[in-house]
């Protein structure tokens, strides 16, 4: 009987490739391992250039310590790093990269070159590659510190060249990586320029008040609240924003671990936690936190590309970050106005278009319309009566820690659906939010708003064609944040197909001309930011993405919010027409619109059964 041999030792060409599929997924994570290295050679000054999304190029230069012939040479060497010594050194390491993968890894996928020089020699060294292969190494004029430039990523694997998103896409991965870097280290003074464009600029004075004012503006500054918190041996600094700085993802949220970036689930929680009850379904606050805990209690090493760190007691963290977030958001000191401003929930809503106002149903003239008839403080309907309004529940009601159950969860009620056909009678409104409803047999609970934007999605998804436009009597002036610019400069014709006409007024300011007919100029602001945002995130950025995108993002806004009071004939209205629609039972993002409860749900509710 004979055997074979199958199995075969890589050549380190192609060892090195796999190693950059874990590493390097797309351009930002190269800029993100280019930063840190120079974060870890002592860098006070950090310039990024990209193009073409960072596919066509990348150079990052630091003004660091630089590195001898031998390092240069030595840098580029799988595990070759001058971080750790041995696996013992990992408990207590504190230096951002350890495993040396991220320069070999970079380099078989790449156009690689690496110019370095130390303070204490005249020349500098450069290094050639080209897909892993060494071209050339010889000694150059240079200035202290080292220049990494990276061109044609992914030019010999194409798979992953196939995935990558549209530049614009790319290079907002990009900007967002060099934000995060930026936060953590406010003392280091960063730089990035894209296609030859400086789109972010901090200051690196040490003080992290001035890098937010740098990356958000002045005026979000204002809006922030300081964070300094110890709790368990864990202190925590930073900014927390007020609940009235609503964004539309988790993008505006930052955290670092004693320098080190990461992202957590278990952080966003506590996030969401603290901040639960104030924020409608849908938005997220801006927070920068900084963690400060002992080394030991941290596991470094457990993602491939550094993102996620592992806690020796994740408890205590989520409990620090939620406490802190918590106080601040409850701060006695605090004047009593900025508090109840911070916590207010009442969203003014004007008057629609009439021309779209008509061609909706009796619905959504009602909830669209109800801010000219019925004032939000003074909830007495047009017939003189004042249904009751039920108390909202209090802030900060969950506090509960990872793996924690919610109280009684194993008893909630299955969600149904009404019986086709059926009629749901409006009682009264709970919390400004709620409808609690009848069919004569069950009771049910109707979201406000998630009923009515499914009403708004269904008609505006009807549309065939672009609805008409409308010319400001005054031109609005929109500020806008380095990624939202760049949005706006990629997608004009795109977002003029939307009826967004606009032109430049500043390197960061545009000036709205025209308008959708059926947007408010008070709402254009706000929509127009989440367009923009929004925009970087589509894979395909075709017209019929972007009009999907401004149907889901338009129902959104205006849908009547959290918070409005609805009367009784605007609570029937939107009832009859939801049980009308041909997909009530949710709304566009997918949460229920509504839910029944039976007799026998309420009667092992209150354990008769």
């Amino acid at each position: 009987m004979t055997t074979s041999t199958i199995i075969a030792l890589l050549d380190d060409q192609s060892i090195n490739k796999i190693a950059a599929g874990e590493v390097i997924d797309r351009p930002s994570s190269v800029v993100k391992e280019l930063v840190e290295n120079s974060l870890d050679a002592g860098a006070r000054r950090i310039e990024v250039e990209i193009s073409a999304g960072g596919v066509g190029k990348i150079v990052v230069r630091d003004d660091g310590c630089g590195m001898s012939a031998t390092d240069v040479k030595m840098a580029v060497l799988r595990h070759a790093t001058s971080k750790i010594r041995s696996a013992d050194e990992l408990v207590t390491v504190g230096s951002l990269g350890f495993r040396g993968e991220a320069l070999p890894s970079i380099a078989s996928v790449s156009r690689f070159q690496l110019i370095s020089r130390q303070p204490a020699v005249t020349f500098g060294t450069r290094l050639e590659m080209s897909g892993g292969q060494l071209l050339d190494v010889l000694e150059c004029g240079a200035e202290i510190g080292t220049v990494v430039m990276v061109g044609d990523l992914f030019f010999n694997t194409p798979a992953r060249l196939k995935f990558m998103k549209t530049p614009a896409a790319e290079s907002a991965h990009i900007h967002d990586a060099v934000v995060r870097l930026a936060i953590s280290r406010p003392d280091v003074t960063f730089r990035l320029s894209n296609n030859d464009r400086i789109t972010l600029h901090t200051p690196g004075t040490g003080r992290l008040s001035d890098t937010l004012s740098a990356l958000y503006g002045p005026d979000t500054l204002q809006l922030l609240y300081p964070v300094d918190y110890q709790q368990d041996g864990i202190r925590i600094t930073g900014y927390a924003a007020r609940p009235t700085v609503r964004k539309g993802s988790r993008q505006w949220q930052s955290f670092s671990v004693n320098r080190r970036v990461i992202g957590s689930r278990m952080l966003n929680r506590a996030v969401d936690n603290a901040y639960q009850s104030l924020l409608p379904v849908g938005s997220y606050p801006l927070v920068a936190l900084q963690l400060h805990l002992a080394p030991q209690l941290v596991d470094v090493n457990v993602h491939p590309q550094k993102a996620e760190v592992k806690f020796q007691d994740e408890r205590a963290v989520f409990r620090a970050v939620h406490s802190a977030l918590k106080e601040v958001l409850l701060s006695s000191d605090r004047p009593a106005a900025a508090v109840a401003a911070a916590f207010d929930h009442t969203v003014y809503r004007p008057q629609y278009d009439v021309a779209f106002v008509q061609e909706t149903t009796a619905v959504t003239q009602a909830t669209l319309e109800f801010s000219t008839t019925v004032s939000a403080d003074d909830p007495a309907d047009s017939s003189g009566e004042s249904p009751e309004i039920l108390p909202a529940p209090s802030f900060f009601t969950d506090n509960r820690e990872p793996g924690q159950p919610a109280l009684n969860q194993e008893r909630t009620p299955v969600v149904n659906q009404p019986a086709a056909g059926s009629c749901l009678k409006a009682l009264t409104q709970y919390a400004r939010c709620y409808i609690l409803a009848t069919d004569g047999e069950d009771l049910y609970i109707v979201d406000q708003h998630a009923a009515h934007e499914r009403l708004l999605f269904d008609l505006l998804t009807q549309k065939q064609a672009p609805s008409a436009f409308q010319t400001l009597l005054i031109p609005r002036v929109v500020d806008l944040d380095p990624l939202e610019v760049q949005a706006a400069e990629t997608y004009v014709q795109e977002l003029a197909g939307l009826g967004f006409v606009y032109d430049w007024v500043g390197p960061a300011s545009v000036r709205i001309a025209e308008l959708p007919t059926h947007i408010p100029p008070e709402e254009a602001e706000a929509l127009f930011h989440q367009i923009l945002s929004s925009a970087l995130t589509l894979k395909t950025p075709d017209p019929e993405s972007f009009r999907q995108l401004w149907i889901e993002t338009a129902a959104c806004h205006m849908a009547v919010r959290a918070g409005q009071y609805l009367n009784q004939p605007q609570m029937q209205g939107l009832l009859d027409d939801l049980m009308k629609a041909e997909r009530p039972y949710t709304c566009p993002h997918g949460r229920p619109t509504l839910i029944r409860f039976s007799e026998k749900d309420l009667a092992r509710l209150f354990k008769r059964l």
